[in-house]
């Protein structure tokens, strides 16, 4: 009771810890003291003597000793090791980087978006980006707690997607160039699918050209996947392979002076249509050398040659090819004569 004649207080927390001391020499009635035990998981607990000695005297001569037993219960110690990424669109995944010391049996508990308090995290509630997990460990003895925190980023999913050559023929080359985007991380594969059963798997994401067999629509697609592993939804286009033109064309006969020759034009499409097709000429003729652009080719030759007549034809959508022939069915112009007797009765 005669506290205001206390000049030192000493706190002995833990009778097998000499440096667990707390030594007060402004003590005053009311005053709290603090101290934090070492964390342990073994025994379930422990039972440390406190002791409290009051000094008083100008010496510290005089000292009353008071104790006190108090109860520590063993503290839940967790681990917490780094949560791998999960891509957007993956399959609920169970955190199993989580652990407790099994000295003292503890009841867990995680929470943050996207996850349930097993551990079960979903990407689909999250959505993309990072987000903070938590995990708490209590004791099932006597509720103390540990607890620890790791990130986990679900990563967003690639973007599919191609251009197409403005000219697109059945039979002849057409130029894909991707224009993927990987959104997190960098694309690693590309997945190409042309819509006739070919198909085209690459790692490099440069333009290339493919060939379609015969005439008709196709409907191609692009998936990609990046280096988190995360595959995108398809791209999708629609390519019309058009048909070719096919070239052809008859050779006429004809005759010196001025052979005027008719080239008569068999050309059609290969689906049988003849419409929309423009017709370029060349006669071969080196003395005359005006090209022609009607249907069926006209021109005048003055030698016999032989030339090498081209036709090139070209479709309503720009699907072009050629055919050329060897012209020599030019014949020297006859000369008509008359011979008679030298005399007549």
């Amino acid at each position: 009771d005669d506290f205001d004649n206390v000049a030192r207080i000493t706190i002995q927390w833990d009778p097998n810890d000499q440096n667990a001391v707390t030594t007060d020499e402004e003590p005053f009635r009311g005053k709290q003291y603090a101290f934090k035990y070492p964390n342990f998981q073994s025994p379930i607990n422990r039972k440390p003597v406190i002791i409290l000695r009051a000094f008083s005297g100008t010496d510290f001569s005089c000292s009353v000793p008071a104790s006190e037993t108090i109860t520590l219960n063993a503290s839940p110690k967790v681990t917490f090791n780094e949560i791998p990424g999960i891509c957007l669109d993956a399959a609920p995944r169970q955190i199993n980087t989580a652990s407790f010391d099994p000295a003292v049996p503890s009841g867990i508990q995680f929470s943050g978006k996207g996850v349930d308090a097993n551990g079960l995290f979903d990407p689909s509630i999250s959505g993309d980006g990072t987000f903070s997990i938590k995990y708490l460990a209590t004791s099932a003895s006597s509720k103390c707690r540990d607890s620890a925190t790791q990130n986990i980023t679900v990563w967003p999913l690639p973007t599919a997607d191609f251009n197409v050559a403005d000219t697109t023929c059945a039979g002849q080359p057409i130029r894909f160039t991707s224009k993927a985007k990987a959104n997190a991380g960098s694309l690693q594969d590309w997945y190409w699918d042309f819509g006739n059963g070919q198909r085209k798997d690459t790692t490099s994401g440069n333009s290339f050209t493919h060939v379609f067999g015969s005439f008709n629509s196709y409907i191609v697609s692009l998936k990609v996947k990046t280096s988190n592993g995360c595959m995108s939804a398809a791209g999708q286009v629609t390519v019309n392979a058009h048909p070719l033109p096919v070239p052809a064309f008859i050779l006429p006969e004809v005759c010196l002076p001025a052979a005027k020759a008719l080239f008569t034009n068999k050309t059609a499409l290969e689906d049988g249509s003849t419409t929309g097709i423009s017709y370029l000429w060349d006669f071969g003729d080196t003395q005359n050398q005006q090209p022609g652009n009607m249907k069926d080719g006209l021109h005048t030759y003055i030698s016999k040659g032989p030339f090498n007549v081209k036709l090139v034809a070209t479709s309503a959508d720009a699907c072009k090819d050629s055919v050329s022939q060897v012209f020599k069915t030019i014949y020297e112009q006859p000369k008509a004569g008359i011979s008679s007797l030298d005399s007549l009765c």
